[in-house]
């Protein structure tokens, strides 16, 4: 620990000047540790001190003068939060964040803290102070304790790292093809940063069929270590159903079920030519019969 130091003025040519053990025979200033010293002066034989002056007494030497340490600041207080991911992929789910500053020994509950961001058990409070190191001295009037609460939300906790954009579109059905649905990230390198499920059933990224009227409740899920923008839960939903074609289809005309229109001249004239063979056939039976 770092002490002052006494300076000693005046003539001491006719006294002996004596700080604790030390004997002073001249002027200057002497360093001293932090303590309590008796200060003698005792004059020589043939002389006296002065009136008012004192012979014996004692100085303070008080250990780190304010103006020799390096002052430091509080400028940032500590906070307690739900959640965060950090870039090396660490996630705490209650934790207090605190500005490090090698000039101020921060401790959560008496526990001298080492890192940025320290988990602690959630719901209840927990003691924060801060005080100054060694050969610092706390500038300001800024609050030097705090009682922080994290509330526990691990389930849904909001990921600090990347954030992708989740997108769900659909087509209606044509005459042609079947209505489609397609899941996808508007962020191609994050794809793989969000789960699918499409009424309750797992699903990948991709565009699909489905029949027309079909109704599909999609969720995006971020995985751990991601999240999902403007979403709070880390997941986003969508209910939709796919519409039919807005515009109405060229039918081809059909006759006797299913059969086209020139297979269906074809069987008409097959037809007028079986009851012309059957009508030959009834005359000719006639005319045998009337012989």
């Amino acid at each position: 620990m770092v002490g002052g130091s006494i300076a000693v003025t005046g003539d001491l040519t006719h006294v002996a000047f004596t700080i604790g053990s030390d004997v002073i025979t001249k002027t200057g200033t002497y360093s001293y540790a932090p303590g309590d010293y008796a200060v003698k002066v005792t004059p020589n034989a043939g002389y006296r001190l002065e009136d008012g002056v004192a012979g014996a007494y004692t100085l303070t030497v008080a250990g780190f003068a304010g103006d020799c340490l390096k002052q430091v600041s509080i400028d940032t207080d500590p906070t307690a939060s739900s959640c965060t991911n950090l870039t090396d992929g660490t996630n705490f789910t209650s934790w207090i964040s605190i500005q490090l500053d090698k000039g101020v020994v921060y401790k959560i509950d008496g526990t001298v803290v080492t890192s940025q961001y320290t988990q602690v058990t959630p719901d209840v409070v927990h003691h924060v102070t801060a005080e100054a190191a060694a050969g610092f001295t706390l500038a300001g009037t800024h609050a030097h304790e705090w009682d922080l609460i994290a509330t526990d939300t691990a389930d849904s906790c909001i990921a600090t790292g990347g954030t992708a954009t989740p997108a769900v579109t659909h087509t209606a059905a044509t005459c042609s093809a079947a209505g489609s649905y397609t899941l996808g990230v508007e962020e191609p390198e994050l794809v793989s940063d969000i789960l699918w499920t499409v009424n309750g059933e797992s699903a990948v990224a991709g565009t699909f069929t489905a029949p027309t009227g079909t109704t599909l409740h999609i969720v995006a899920t971020a995985v751990a270590g991601s999240g999902i923008s403007g979403s709070e839960t880390g997941s986003q939903e969508w209910t939709i159903t796919i519409p039919a074609s807005s515009a109405p289809c060229d039918l081809t005309t059909l006759a006797f079920t299913g059969v086209g229109s020139e297979t269906s001249t074809l069987l008409i004239v097959a037809l007028l030519l079986m009851l012309a063979g059957a009508g030959v056939f009834t005359a000719s039976r006639l005319r045998s019969r009337a012989s």
